[in-house]
């Protein structure tokens, strides 16, 4: 009887070992399992999962752009928060726009206005559309290469709103032979406006006039005479 209880304890703790060497073969392998993390695509409670990367809890995604808060997406364009775009370019009042007026009192002095000019200035320059190549001695000489002081050859004087100009009919041989004195000048071409005149205001405006006083041939009629076109 004794045998027999002997062979039944051997039993049970065979079963008993091979019971426990199971229990650790199994528990050894889920500890071998891998833990995902944050940095390995986990997936956050409330969130969704963004496939290489990483999530924020709560949020959601915005695929191939960004967010601005607070503002709207224009498609091709930008955003100025809180601006607003106006098309165009400002329109001048013509109340206040430069105006120049000639006063022609008498042909040796001619007396200008010059409306909503402020500080201005005045500049008399070669005409470009009449520029020409002539010779002086022999050499040739280009127009607009003249140097001369034309504000000091029309005897130009700045006053408060106005300037005035000697605007006598000249000859453009004569005019130029008072310059290149002693020189022989040639090949001078029949122009009808060889010289502008600009009225720069205090805020940058300009009034550009084409001078028609000076003349290659003093052919025309004092009656028809301007100083300007």
């Amino acid at each position: 009887m004794s045998d027999t209880r002997y062979l039944i304890m051997i039993i049970l703790c065979v079963i008993l070992i091979v019971a426990v060497c199971v229990a650790a073969y199994f528990t050894s392998g889920f500890r071998s399992l891998p833990i995902a993390d944050a940095d390995n695509n986990t997936i956050a409670p409330g969130g969704s999962t963004n496939p290489g990367g990483s999530t924020t809890p709560g949020g959601n995604t915005d695929p191939g752009g960004s967010t601005t808060p607070g503002g709207s997406t224009t498609p091709g364009g930008s955003i100025t928060p809180g601006g607003s775009t106006t098309p165009g370019e400002e329109v001048q009042d013509p109340a206040n726009a430069l105006t120049v007026t000639a006063i022609v009192e008498q042909l040796e002095a001619c007396r200008v206005d010059v409306t909503n000019g402020g500080k201005f200035a005045v500049a008399i320059t070669v005409n470009p559309a009449a520029d020409f190549e002539y010779t002086i001695d022999g050499l040739p000489a280009l127009f607009s290469a003249t140097n001369a002081d034309w504000l000091a050859v029309f005897d130009v004087h700045i006053w408060d709103g106005y300037f005035t100009i000697d605007t006598r009919l000249r000859e453009l041989g004569a005019l130029l032979e008072s310059i290149y004195q002693d020189s022989i000048l040639t090949d001078l071409p029949n122009r009808s406006c060889y010289f502008l005149l600009t009225v720069t205001a205090e805020n940058g405006a300009t009034n550009t006039q084409a001078l028609t006083f000076v003349r290659l041939l003093e052919d025309f009629e004092i009656d028809n005479y301007q100083i300007w076109v």
